[in-house]
């Protein structure tokens, strides 16, 4: 099981431009668990964690981007997404965040029992939620507040079991990677026994 530990910071949140980023320490999510998709996507995460909730900060060389959803929990897996999801260690039940170029942003929440899950309208705002679009490489950036965290879990522990992702199932490079390597016999991220750990500093 991979590790990470995220360090504290004063601020909310960092800006998506700090050059405090620079010294974070990243992993990278270059696991590519299934054959024939495409694996040539290098991405990668860095978080830290304040008062107000964890900030995850993700940088990829995807191209060309695809981003067709525009509106919040259409299914933006099918564009250039980045994923977050997380939960506690003694919990089945798991929160899981994806979002595009636009900052479209799916939210679920639920057990890995797909019928089971549901969409979660959430305060956007509340997320700080930016995207920077460069030359040769896309940023996103988003905070998950522990006020949110605490709707379902209650107390945010010292540890967090939690995975990174990167997909585009409609891209025209359709593209799975995982920073925790999944086991599974076809494309499926839902399946939080292979999440890592996340340790908060």
């Amino acid at each position: 099981m991979k590790e990470y530990s995220v360090k504290r910071i004063s601020e909310k949140t960092l800006p998506i431009y700090s050059p405090v980023w620079d010294e974070i320490q990243e992993v990278q999510i270059d696991t590519f668990p299934w054959k024939g998709y495409y694996e040539g996507i290098r991405t990668k995460v860095k978080a830290v964690h304040s008062d107000y909730g964890i900030t995850v900060h993700f940088e990829t060389d995807e191209r060309p981007l695809a981003a067709h959803m525009r509106a919040d929990n259409e299914e933006v897996c099918c564009d250039s997404c980045v994923e977050f999801f997380l939960r506690p260690e003694d919990e089945e039940r798991y929160i899981n965040l994806e979002i595009n170029p636009l900052r479209v942003i799916y939210c679920g929440f639920g057990t890995r029992d797909m019928r089971a899950r549901v969409k979660l309208q959430i305060e956007k705002e509340k997320f700080l939620v930016s995207s920077l679009i460069q030359e040769g490489k896309w940023v996103l950036q988003l905070t998950v507040p522990y006020d949110f965290w605490r709707q379902f879990f209650g107390e945010v522990p010292g540890v967090i079991r939690g995975n990174f992702y990167k997909c585009g199932d409609e891209t025209g490079h359709e593209h799975y990677a995982c920073w925790s390597p999944v086991q599974w016999e076809f494309p499926r991220f839902h399946l939080p026994e292979y999440f890592g750990k996340l340790i908060l500093e």
